[in-house]
């Protein structure tokens, strides 16, 4: 009796371990079969039923699809993603991602460094499969070829902090959050630091008051150094001020950087204050703020 059950037992482990590796090769129909298999054994899943009709209708609306159509199934992963299979396929979603993104790498032009949908560039795809150099190449590319995008520089400093380059992953998440932090993701935080800042921002604002204070946290708390971003930078955010119709929250942002920039170069030809009458102007109360902080730092 106990080696049978010990056997029942061992078997359910094995099926365990399978199904949760179809799901990671994107074999749903594997998947199926042997969470099938696991309903039927001596210790069968929780929520059975609910999980199986869950894995049912995925398995459905992927056959129905052009599995080569990059597009498509980007898009369905992000309208999976944003919808209620996480919470119902709760421990097998990380399995279900990372079949989703070995499908998108596989089927991924040689090459390709744009975006497959306009929130998941090629750099996504090669995070998320653990490829760090590969990420970072296809969101330099990207970048060098078009303009300024936060979501990819987020994605250089969460590549970079996972090959070991912590000073130019805190300057590259500072470029990202700056820019716009609104295109940024909570998930590509590699920092334990950063991800604790983070929660603590949270809690004390709404998700969309969160983004835009985050980075002036991590600036006050010179987490995040701006006297290290790139002239290129820089250039970039000033030509970005001279059109700018994001929110006046963003556009604190923008000449927060260039008169930080300025201060810390003695100021050459005299714009520090241009630029200082321009954040009051946009937020007094952020502007405030932002004087408290450097008559903070000049009594440390």
């Amino acid at each position: 009796m106990e080696y049978t059950q010990r056997s029942l037992f061992d078997d359910s482990n094995l099926l365990g371990v399978r199904f949760f590796q179809c799901l990671r090769d994107f074999n749903i129909d594997g998947a199926i079969a042997d969470f099938s298999e696991l309903g039927r054994s001596f210790y069968p899943p929780m929520r059975f039923a609910e999980k199986r009709t869950a894995l049912d209708s995925l398995r459905v609306r992927i056959a129905s699809m052009d599995r080569k159509n990059l597009e498509l199934l980007a898009g369905y992963y992000r309208e999976l993603e944003g919808g209620p299979i996480p919470a119902l396929l709760d421990s097998e979603w990380s399995s279900i991602r990372s079949g989703f993104y070995a499908e998108l790498s596989r089927i991924l032009p040689v090459g390709f460094c744009g975006f497959l949908i306009p929130d998941m560039p090629a750099s996504e795809i090669h995070l998320e499969c653990g490829e760090y150099q590969n990420a970072l190449e296809a969101a330099f590319h990207y970048m060098a070829g078009h303009e300024e995008d936060s979501l990819n520089r987020q994605i250089q400093s969460f590549a970079v902090a996972k090959m070991g380059d912590s000073r130019a992953a805190r300057r590259y998440l500072g470029m990202a959050l700056f820019n716009d932090p609104r295109r940024c993701r909570e998930r590509f935080f590699a920092d334990e630091e950063i991800r604790a800042e983070w929660c603590d921002v949270c809690g004390r604002n709404t998700n969309d008051e969160a983004w835009v204070e985050f980075p002036l946290q991590l600036w006050r708390k010179k987490i995040i150094r701006i006297q290290e971003m790139s002239d290129d930078y820089e250039r970039w955010i000033m030509g970005k001020t001279e059109t700018d119709e994001a929110p006046a929250s963003i556009r604190f942002l923008h000449l927060l950087i260039l008169a930080e920039k300025r201060r810390y170069r003695d100021d050459p030809g005299g714009l520090l204050e241009e630029y200082r009458k321009r954040m009051r102007e946009t937020q007094p109360d952020k502007f405030i703020e932002y004087m408290a902080t450097l008559s903070r730092w000049e009594k440390e």
